[in-house]
């Protein structure tokens, strides 16, 4: 967690070098959470279990230029989990009645992402709705792989951490995100919440003999707080 905070803190202070010379500099922090699964084509999935979502955490530093009232560009530096689940079920024989019984799968992968996003807003100087569209590349730095029982039990069974280069998994991973929010305008700052859509296009798995595509998907939640850094003379 240590590295994710300080390859953020280096992000972020490296993509305000650039623009405060000419424009209106916002900085501040959000954090929600994000409902992540796996796409998969239809043929795969057919002789594939069921994939299932789960619920992950997520934040950012966050940079933002305001080109004009109504336009600005964003800079996300940030941690974000995805992943994706399996359901099997199975009977278990107690006293001699079959007790369903399911067994739970969860892959996680930790990634470092960076989504570069433009803002269009509209409304009043202190309420506003606005949408964000860019897109964004990301690296997946580790992952592991949970196993749980389901049902009237629920118990961890085993926890594995996942060596992704002998996977064949693709760390690098570019996707595009939209979304619609609203923000607010205090004399603290300026405090924000949105959801958005995160849309993969790297295949994560090199998958022998199969063309067949696994990609990441996330619909996430967020609020944030953003304060003006400073504001320079517009030329």
């Amino acid at each position: 967690m240590k590295k994710i905070v300080g390859l953020s803190a280096f992000l972020l202070s490296a993509l305000l070098t650039f623009p405060l010379a000419a424009q209106d500099i916002q900085v501040g922090v959000r954090g929600g959470v994000n409902w992540s699964h796996v796409r998969t084509t239809e043929l795969l999935g057919a002789v594939t279990p069921e994939f299932s979502s789960i619920v992950n955490p997520q934040f950012a530093v966050v940079a933002e230029w305001n080109v004009n009232d109504n336009f600005s560009l964003l800079a996300e530096p940030g941690y974000t989990r995805k992943g994706f689940g399996l359901k099997q079920s199975v009977d278990v024989p107690v006293f001699g009645i079959d007790l369903p019984l399911g067994v739970a799968l969860e892959t996680r992968f930790n990634y470092m992402d960076l989504p570069l996003l433009a803002k269009a807003r509209v409304g009043g100087q202190q309420a506003r709705a606005y949408v964000v569209a860019g897109p964004a590349v990301g690296y997946a730095m580790d992952g592991e792989l949970l196993t749980r029982t389901r049902g009237l039990l629920n118990l961890d069974l085993t926890r594995t951490n996942l060596n992704l280069g002998s996977l064949g998994f693709e760390r690098w991973e570019i996707s595009g995100v939209v979304g619609v929010g609203a923000e607010v305008q205090t004399s603290f700052g300026k405090l924000f919440v949105d959801g958005r859509y995160q849309h993969g296009f790297t295949q994560l798995y090199d998958i022998p003999a199969v063309t067949e595509s696994i990609r990441n998907s996330a619909f996430a939640v967020q609020v944030g707080y953003t304060l003006p850094l400073g504001k320079a003379p517009r030329p």
